[in-house]
């Protein structure tokens, strides 16, 4: 990211913490803030990238910053309403929009690593069962997860997804394939948002570098990935 800085949305909660140590670690200048209590530091800001990681009811507040400053937008809150989706497209009509379903690297890679994974048990052909199993502490609020829903969404066959709440922080991720007598597992576990958030700072940047539209995780880890492969 060039010297444009980033505004952080929920800078107090866990996540908007973590982004905001991940962006000092990196070197990258946060201009605002925003938090329960409002917004800081926005009379001369004018960041290349806002980071949302509040809660979905902020959203108006985001747009208009968004809207006022031209910046691109990384949206990592969860649970938005079709309505919320709605605008965040038509915002992305004039800046840069993505929606992170999941900011970890590993879970990016843990979602491709199973849609091959299915890809290939269909070409051989294998009756294959696919089950999700979603795992989060109780304070999460929503069954299944945003995540969940995404790994299964990635299979060619249908999968059955099993949402747990209890246990540790921050989540546990497995896809297990059932053939017959057999079984492959693939799973993805998060203790500490220290990955998450210097993830959130690259696509942060990745995002800085591209015209308006709408982009996934997906397509900014592949952006990331093929600049890796040309040097």
């Amino acid at each position: 990211m060039s010297s444009g800085g980033v505004a952080i949305i929920g800078a107090t909660g866990r996540l908007g913490s973590a982004i905001h140590r991940g962006c000092a670690d990196a070197g990258v200048a946060v201009l605002a803030t925003a938090d329960s209590t409002g917004w800081h530091g926005t009379e001369s800001a004018t960041p290349e990238v806002v980071i949302d990681a509040s809660r979905p009811a902020a959203l108006p507040s985001t747009i208009d910053f968004c809207t006022r400053t031209g910046a691109a937008l990384l949206y990592c809150v969860s649970n938005q309403t079709p309505a919320g989706l709605r605008e965040l497209r038509a915002l992305s009509d004039d800046v840069p929009v993505a929606v992170a379903t999941n900011l970890s690297p590993l879970q990016w890679v843990q979602t491709r690593v199973a849609e091959l994974s299915a890809q290939l048990a269909a070409a051989l052909p294998l009756a294959v069962e696919v089950t999700v199993i979603d795992r989060h502490p109780v304070s999460k609020t929503d069954a299944p997860s945003a995540t969940a829903q995404l790994l299964a969404s990635a299979m060619s066959f249908p999968a059955t997804v099993v949402s747990e709440r209890f246990g540790p922080r921050v989540c546990d991720h497995r896809v297990v394939f059932t053939a017959g007598g057999e079984t492959f597992d693939l799973v993805h576990t998060v203790r500490d948002l220290d990955l998450v958030a210097a993830a959130a700072v690259r696509l942060a940047g990745a995002l800085a570098d591209s015209e308006p539209g709408w982009f996934t995780t997906d397509e900014l880890y592949s952006r990331l990935l093929a600049r890796t492969e040309e040097h």
